[in-house]
C-alpha cells in the first residue's frame, strides 16, 4: 500500500491581504513578513491552529508561530533574493521625501530650493 497523502493543515481563519511595500501582512493585530517577491500582490492567510500560514498561487510560502508574544514577526529570508532594479530618479525622489541631506551627502544632488539656500549661505 502506499503512504495516504498529506493533507493541509485544518485552518479556522482565512483572509486575502495586500502585501505592503515592507514585505509585510497584518492578520489578527500582528504583522507577518512575507517574501519580497510578493509585494503588491494579494496573499492568503489563514489562522491555524498554532500557526500562520501565508498561501501565495495555492502554496504554502512561510508559516509563523500564531498567538505569540511579539506584534512583529520577521523572517531574514523574505529579505533575501536578487533585488529589483530601480531607476536612479525614482531612488532620489524616494530618498528626498526623508532624507535630504543624505543626498546631498551621497549622490550630490540638490533640490532647487537646496541650491538657492546654499547659494545664500555662500553669498552672506
Amino acid at each position: 500500500m502506499a503512504p495516504l497523502p498529506l493533507l493541509p493543515e485544518p485552518f479556522d481563519v482565512a483572509v486575502l491581504r495586500s502585501v505592503h511595500r515592507d514585505c509585510l501582512v497584518h492578520f489578527e493585530g500582528r504583522q507577518y513578513a512575507v517574501p519580497f517577491a510578493l509585494v503588491g500582490r494579494h496573499v492568503e492567510v489563514r489562522g491555524c491552529a498554532r500557526t500562520v500560514q501565508i498561501v501565495a498561487a495555492h502554496r504554502v510560502v512561510i508559516e509563523y508561530p500564531r498567538h505569540s508574544a511579539a506584534r512583529l514577526l520577521l523572517d531574514p529570508r523574505c529579505y533575501e533574493g536578487e533585488a529589483r532594479t530601480v531607476s536612479r530618479e525614482i531612488q532620489v525622489a524616494f530618498i528626498a521625501q526623508y532624507n535630504t541631506e543624505w543626498i546631498v551627502e551621497r549622490l550630490g544632488y540638490r533640490t532647487p530650493a537646496q541650491a538657492r539656500r546654499a547659494a545664500l549661505q555662500e553669498a552672506a
